[in-house]
């Protein structure tokens, strides 16, 4: 009766454990994963538990062969938990996937987790690991040493990761594995020291439970904090590309216009608020646009530009395709900063821009070409860099995944390429 309502527990609190993360937050992906993988594993060897110790008070030829199904399943879930939880330790230690050790050991891992497989499976045919005797009796066979060897190599691989990249993880993570390790370490003493409980699945249920409520309400948090901090990039982003002075010089430009040539008024108007428009509208989007769109916010900002320097402004376009798309707000920074740094910042500020694409075998290229002053691209871009650049290369790697490359030579001018790989 011990173990069956210990039982019973476990699987209530397993379903608890399910319910939470199904109505719960959904932001924190991989911890929720993870517990809704565990849980479920968790609830089913409650259950085969459960009908283990319902079984071996009846009796039958067809009870015996069921009750050895059973424990076979009893016995694949509760490594099947071992597994989930050290591959945890291993993700968490290296999200990225690319270190060579975590690699070998998570080779290492899923080779041990199906030999016990096969030695499970063996043993429910042979007796070799556990067997049932005729009175519906589990017995450990000669080869459970080995079992218990190759969960605890599995264990002492999880431990191992946990130890030696412990400051890849944060120091809830740290607490949350620690607890988890330790938890395991008393779960197989008890079940190893006291012959006919069954501790493992009651107290795993509540370690994870606890567990889940402390990880995915920090990584929820985590969650919102970054995404406030996109907030305030997509803030920073739409203000670098508004600069004062040119809000200044827009509108004087149409004042100007208003007095000496209402039809470029109304033409400089229209052109301010498509500006302002696709400034505007960067901000509500974290997905590419397309370059048609992308071009036209450009070619809104150069009619205002134009309009002010006139002749001293040459603006060429050698469009090839326009098919694909890009992140809003990429291309119109460089070809300011072509206009303002290069052009501008001659000696007569006179020149052109030169704003051209093409279509690669793996890629399409945007580029962006004056022939302004230059600077050396090993002291950086002048005294005081276009913090726009930068957004527009964290945009492309993130969004994109695409990257940003500028080569210029000073007094020859500055050659900026964007490239957007085909299929992201």
């Amino acid at each position: 009766m011990i173990n069956e309502s210990l039982q019973v527990i476990s699987m209530v609190l397993c379903l608890v454990g399910l319910l939470q993360v199904l109505v719960g937050p959904k932001k924190a992906k991989e911890p929720v994963r993870f517990y809704f993988g565990f849980f479920s594993i968790s609830f089913f060897c409650s259950l085969f538990m459960l009908l283990g110790l319902i079984l071996e008070a009846q009796e039958g030829a067809l009870v015996h062969e069921v009750l050895r199904l059973v424990t076979l399943l009893e016995f694949l879930s509760v490594y099947t938990m071992t597994y989930i939880v050290c591959r945890r330790f291993f993700r968490r230690a290296e999200p990225s996937g690319d270190n060579k050790e975590i690699k070998f050991l998570s080779l290492g891992l899923k080779a041990l987790f199906a030999l016990q497989a096969v030695v499970l499976v063996l043993s429910y045919f042979t007796g070799f690991g556990f067997y049932i005797d005729s009175a519906n009796m589990y017995h450990r066979g000669e080869g459970f040493w080995l079992i218990l060897l190759m969960w605890g190599i599995e264990f002492l691989m999880g431990l191992y990761v946990l130890i030696r990249y412990s400051s890849s993880f944060s120091f809830i993570g740290r607490i949350s594995l620690w607890t988890f390790a330790a938890s395991m370490v008393v779960v197989f003493v008890l079940q190893i020291s006291v012959s006919g409980i069954f501790f493992i699945t009651i107290l795993t249920s509540v370690f994870a439970l606890l567990l889940y409520i402390i990880t995915v309400s920090n990584s929820t948090e985590l969650y919102y904090q970054k995404e406030r901090e996109i907030d305030k990039l997509k803030v920073d982003i739409m203000l670098s590309q508004i600069q004062p002075h040119f809000l200044f010089n827009s509108l004087t430009v149409i004042k100007y216009f208003c007095r000496r040539d209402p039809v470029m008024a109304e033409k400089a108007v229209v052109d301010f608020s498509t500006y302002l428009r696709g400034n505007m509208d960067s901000l509500n989007t974290n997905v590419p646009v397309r370059f048609t769109k992308e071009l036209e916010h450009t070619k809104a900002y150069l009619s205002i530009e134009k309009l002010r320097f006139d002749d001293a402004l040459q603006i060429v376009y050698d469009i090839q395709t326009t098919r694909f798309d890009l992140p809003a707000l990429t291309l119109q920074p460089i070809v300011e900063n072509a206009v303002r740094h290069g052009i501008r910042e001659t000696e007569d500020g006179r020149g052109t821009v030169t704003i051209a694409t093409r279509e690669l075998d793996d890629s399409f290229e945007v580029t962006v070409t004056d022939d302004g002053c230059g600077f050396d691209p090993e002291s950086g871009q002048g005294d005081k860099p276009h913090i726009g650049i930068e957004n527009v290369r964290y945009r492309l790697k993130n969004i994109s995944g695409g990257t940003l490359s500028i080569r210029s030579e000073i007094g020859c001018g500055t050659v900026a390429t964007i490239s957007i790989p085909k299929g992201e």
